[in-house]
């Protein structure tokens, strides 16, 4: 039981840990793709896809 309780807040934890980094890359590819700046939005917004994949692998397991 306590290694489930153990899994279970890791998995908590990074799950945070990721939707908040995740969020920052989308509001500055936001900020890039508002300024028409496409050059230096589109990789962040694949790494911020990426982290959101990492997450839902991360919950899947």
């Amino acid at each position: 039981m306590q290694k489930f309780i153990l899994t279970a807040l890791t998995i908590l934890t990074a799950t945070i840990s990721y939707g908040q980094s995740s969020e920052d890359l989308n509001n500055k590819s936001k900020e890039l793709l508002d300024k028409q700046d496409f050059k230096n939005a589109i990789p962040l917004i694949k790494q911020a896809a990426k982290r959101e994949m990492q997450k839902l692998n991360t919950i899947m397991v």
